[in-house]
């Protein structure tokens, strides 16, 4: 199976963070045995809709070059 993976950071200054997401979701993958076809980011504030890596992965949906988009949850309390 085909995967996506969807990452997102507030700001530049976040590199390491969404590297980190990047390598982490990358390993969930390999271990369940997905190919990691495409991969999209974003660097905007969480209250901006403006987020052209999101509108692009939304746009190849229909396309079938994945099964599944991966994104990694991070909350901090």
């Amino acid at each position: 199976m085909k995967a996506a993976l969807y990452l997102r950071v507030a700001n530049d200054d976040q590199n390491k963070a969404i590297t980190a997401q990047e390598l982490n979701l990358r390993d969930w993958a390999n271990k369940r045995g997905y190919e990691v076809a495409s991969v999209f980011s974003d660097r905007t504030p969480g209250t901006s809709l403006d987020r052209p890596g999101l509108q692009a992965l939304l746009s190849e949906l229909p396309s079938g070059q994945f099964d599944a988009v991966l994104v990694l949850s991070l909350i901090h309390i």
